[in-house]
């Protein structure tokens, strides 16, 4: 039983003085190529500790990354090309070593690139809107009709913006009147007069009667045919008046 027991604590006693082996990843390390991976090493701190790539480096970049605990190094490596890579480590002026191994794989290619996405209509948003027309000039049925709808005025009462001066933000104006009533913006709000001085350079070429529609810094200018084309133009446009909004929201 003694002849046992010396034999183990030799053994053992042995073992100390040769040192453990470094100590790797227990599986080979997976990777694709062109991946980098982190490898962690623990070795015994009181022993210098070795490596070497053992294979050319431009198939597979090896390096030793800083690591402040004692008896641990840290590895990074990148394959770039397939196949197994081993890396020796070893304790020095010890015959006793351990190897890591880096396992590559081809890379998984990267997905297409998502085709660029359609840009997405502007929102037309409904400011103001203007109507002219020449009252002396000869207008069918349905543009009379249309000029003078009840349902056309309740919806910009609802829907328009307000102007400065708390009106709802539309106007109907005959630009050539009788010299008796010459036209005049100016005792109209400022918002007014600046889209009278944008619209009146192309008074010329417009065929009266025409909306505009004013939405924020330029203006949609349509023919007046009859009030459900009117309507449905004026439909297209994305509310902004606040009344309007909080009765959306009440139902």
């Amino acid at each position: 039983m003694r002849t046992a027991t010396t034999m183990i604590l030799a053994l053992l006693f042995a073992g100390e003085l040769l040192g453990a082996p470094p100590e790797g990843p227990k599986a080979p390390v997976a990777a694709k190529v062109g991946e980098t991976v982190q490898v962690e090493v623990k070795f015994d701190s009181s022993k210098t500790f070795l490596w070497t790539p053992g294979f050319d480096t431009a198939k597979c970049l090896v390096a030793r990354m800083y690591d402040e605990r004692a008896g641990y190094a840290t590895f990074w490596v990148q394959p770039k090309a397939e196949g197994d890579f081993y890396v020796t480590m070893i304790l020095k002026g010890e015959d006793a070593f351990s190897n890591f191994i880096v396992s590559s794989t081809p890379r998984i290619p990267d997905p297409p690139p998502k085709p660029p996405e359609p840009p997405k209509p502007e929102s037309k948003k409904l400011h103001r809107v203007l109507f002219l027309f020449e009252s002396n000039a000869k207008m069918t049925p349905d543009q009379l009709n249309a000029l003078n709808s009840a349902e056309v005025r309740r919806y910009m009462d609802a829907n328009c913006i307000r102007d400065s001066d708390g009106r709802a933000g539309y106007r109907y104006w005959d630009p050539y009147p009788p010299p008796s009533h010459p036209f005049d913006v100016s005792r109209e709000p400022q918002e007014w007069q600046d889209i009278w001085a944008a619209v009146q350079p192309k008074l010329s070429t417009l065929t009266l009667p025409v909306m505009v529609v004013g939405t924020g810094g330029k203006g949609d200018i349509y023919p007046i045919t009859n009030e459900a084309d009117m309507l449905a133009t004026l439909k297209t446009y994305e509310v902004l008046a606040p009344s309007s909004q909080a009765r959306k929201g009440k139902k």
